[in-house]
């Protein structure tokens, strides 16, 4: 949420060349104060660990095999990475050109909007986790988090310009609804045995940048096939015709979590 509304801000003052070269320097000095703070690995665990590879190798192995055999687990994969679309396509990389050009908010309030998607992210993640927990109803909740941000997303793409104030509350309900996401990965480890947990919760990740990668190349291309080709700037229906591809995607990750059940403790 704060880099996203800092960025927004640096760019009215900095060339994009200036920030990464900022940006570089900082990570530099991130990096040096790492080496200062972190200590070295103790020789005795350094030594564990290297008597232990040969078996811990096989057992992960053994562990991504077993989760790669698992059609629940190619399920859950999917809805997780359908229900990242928002943050993954929209907030990450064209949701500020689109609330800048489209809505007409500026550079700076279309920074401060799309960061309230990431803000409702952050606040649905702890909340649904616990309500999980207490109930053990999890697939309802995240039934009912996928629904909510569905209906924000149509919201946005209905929005007219004149009621652009209105982006705000939507984008953090869609940033709260993705928020259920976090139930996935207990999920995935109920959904697989001990020794396979870890590649369970890769997989599941994988997933999730794999859909991220691949919508944001995806609206680009749609972009590029309505916008003009001697012209950077795309029009409001350009955007929701390519962002089409959003409320679609949340629909079928709602579909894939009737596939799945309430894992109250592991499968195995």
């Amino acid at each position: 949420v704060l880099g996203e509304t800092v960025l927004g801000w640096i760019d009215t003052v900095l060339t994009w060349r200036q920030v990464f070269w900022s940006f570089a320097g900082l990570a530099l000095l991130i990096g040096a104060c790492i080496w200062c703070i972190v200590p070295q690995r103790p020789e005795w665990f350094a030594a564990r660990m290297q008597q232990a590879a040969p078996t811990h190798s096989r057992r992960a192995f053994a562990g991504l095999f077993e989760v790669l055999k698992s059609w629940r687990m190619w399920v859950l994969g999917g809805a997780v990475g359908l229900l990242y679309l928002p943050v993954g396509v929209f907030a990450a990389l064209w949701g500020t050109r689109f609330l800048d050009q489209a809505m007409g908010l500026g550079e700076a309030k279309a920074a401060s909007a799309d960061a309230m998607l990431f803000l409702g992210l952050g606040v649905a993640a702890p909340l649904t986790g616990w309500l999980a927990d207490r109930s053990g109803r999890q697939t309802l909740i995240l039934r009912s988090c996928i629904v909510l941000s569905l209906a924000c997303t149509v919201g946005m793409l209905v929005l007219s310009p004149n009621h652009a104030g209105w982006s705000y509350p939507l984008l953090f309900g869609m940033g709260f609804g993705v928020g259920s996401i976090v139930l996935a990965f207990p999920m995935a480890m109920a959904l697989s045995p001990p020794h396979a947990r870890g590649a369970a919760i890769a997989f599941v990740n994988f997933f999730q940048m794999l859909l991220a990668g691949v919508g944001q190349w995806g609206i680009g291309v749609l972009l590029d096939r309505q916008g003009s080709a001697d012209s950077v700037m795309y029009g409001l229906q350009d955007f929701r015709t390519a962002f089409l591809v959003l409320p679609c995607g949340l629909a079928a990750s709602f579909l894939l979590t009737l596939l799945i059940r309430d894992c109250r403790q592991s499968m195995y």
